[in-house]
């Protein structure tokens, strides 16, 4: 601890507001009593959400909804950073595209004799680059769609004509597109290059958004400007957090936190610990008002 701030892994990513959560709950029981609540404030401690388990299993918030282990009416997740100054109502979707290109294999020293794969593929690639997937304005979303070129493949060798090629796409997409959407511009985008081209989706997520006007949204700016004398502005969000499973789940979640957003998955890693109580009473006060 310096300076106001706590330093060390994992004191604003996640663990400090998960502190400041517990912490509600324990003012709420001592001042308030647990007798004059009507309603349940849950603090879930929730693993799983950037890797999951080597073996596939996944024990994160999926897990905790099936099995109905957790069911709110609403969530806050303190995953975004901002100083509690913004409170992030939507989440792009993510689509992993795979496309593929096909060859002929032959000796590296007769390359007449074979088809290089990656050629094709370094003309997808050009045309990617230049790409623009429209979608509707929405002010919520500092940037619009975003194509992200993560990974490539292809060759087993120099001294061989590669047969195969494929790279993979990380498509962070707007509420109003859809994965099959994007795929079929993708689909024109190849056909400029050849037709043996395959696009497969691996992986996908769908864009969600919560209502501005929502009764979670206004409780939060309402609590915020008692305690820390600044109402948050609303935004949108190109990452993932485990709001999207539970807006699809039917609970009204949004994101809004202590810490700088800057301060994530860096060297030094610190929070403000005033951030911290007051995140805590933000959240008693919030509850409050909802149950």
């Amino acid at each position: 601890v310096k300076d106001g701030k706590m330093y060390g892994r994992g004191t604003l990513d996640n663990k400090g507001p998960l502190v400041a959560a517990m912490f509600a709950g324990r003012i709420m029981k001592d001042v308030i009593g647990e007798e004059n609540i009507r309603g349940i404030l849950q603090v879930a401690a929730l693993s799983d959400e950037e890797t999951t388990d080597p073996d596939g299993v996944d024990f994160g918030i999926e897990y905790l909804l099936e099995e109905k282990l957790i069911s709110p009416t609403y969530a806050i997740i303190p995953d975004i950073g901002y100083n509690m100054g913004k409170i992030e109502i939507a989440e792009k979707g993510r689509v992993a595209y795979k496309i593929k290109t096909k060859g002929k294999q032959a000796h590296g020293s007769t390359p007449e004799l074979g088809v290089n794969a990656i050629y094709p593929m370094a003309k997808i690639i050009s045309l990617i680059e230049q790409l623009n997937l429209e979608s509707k304005d929405d002010p919520t979303f500092d940037t619009p769609t975003t194509i992200n070129l993560g990974e490539i493949h292809g060759g087993t060798a120099s001294n061989i004509v590669p047969n195969q090629c494929y790279i993979i796409l990380d498509i962070r997409i707007m509420p109003d597109q859809t994965p099959e959407g994007v795929k079929k511009e993708l689909e024109k985008l190849c056909k400029q290059v050849g037709d043996d081209i395959t696009i497969e989706i691996m992986d996908q997520s769908l864009a969600h958004k919560v209502n501005p006007n929502s009764v979670l949204v206004k409780k939060i700016k309402e609590n915020c400007k008692l305690v820390r004398n600044h109402e948050p502005g609303l935004i949108g969000f190109g990452g993932i957090t485990f709001g999207k499973s539970l807006n699809f789940a039917g609970v009204e979640s949004v994101g809004f936190g202590p810490g700088d957003d800057t301060a994530f998955h860096v060297e030094n890693e610190y929070v403000e610990i005033q951030q911290l109580v007051d995140f805590a009473l933000i959240v008693c006060l919030i509850t409050l008002d909802l149950v």
